[in-house]
């Protein structure tokens, strides 16, 4: 289960910056430099995000966290398909924030009283981060199929619900 949320959060990490140019130029949002110049934002969240994890994680329990910041994603990402413009831009970059303590700890979830299996599981773990070359794909087929870049981008959702359903109930599956 661990290395599905691997998978699917990676094709969550990566989908967000691969479909930042087509989902800003939809949008109608303006901006002054280049699309990749402001991918900027979205690592920047990533790492800030991680190290205010640094605290988070010592106050709560990590099931808790990664259900909190796969909604608060999925809620971003919601706000940003539906509004326009520059406010639509930021709410898409502002996702990052979200992901970024994502992956220590699905990780440590799914190890959790795994014991002597730990050190396998680890290996198949990191293995997954083959997600993000299969589902961006995907997610861009989609989008090419019916020719709107909201259609590939909503395959995110489903990741999201995987990563709930990871967190509140997979991670305890042994």
């Amino acid at each position: 289960m661990g290395s599905i949320a691997i998978f699917v959060y990676m094709g969550i990490e990566i989908g967000i910056p691969s479909f930042f140019a087509d989902f800003a130029a939809t949008k109608g949002a303006v901006i002054e430099t280049s699309t990749t110049d402001m991918l900027k934002f979205y690592w920047g969240g990533l790492m800030v995000g991680r190290l205010l994890g640094i605290f988070v994680l010592k106050k709560y329990k990590a099931s808790t966290i990664l259900s909190l910041c796969a909604m608060g994603g999925a809620a971003m990402l919601v706000g940003a398909i539906t509004l326009n413009g520059n406010v639509s831009m930021w709410l898409f970059l502002g996702t990052g924030l979200f992901h970024s303590i994502m992956w220590p700890v699905i990780y440590s979830l799914a190890l959790e009283d795994l014991g002597p299996h730990a050190d396998v599981a680890s290996g198949v773990i990191a293995t997954s981060v083959i997600g993000a070359a299969i589902l961006t794909p995907i997610m861009g087929g989609i989008q090419a199929m019916t020719g709107t870049v909201v259609a590939g981008i909503a395959c995110l959702f489903v990741y999201y619900l995987y990563l709930i359903f990871f967190a509140t109930k997979g991670s305890k599956i042994r």
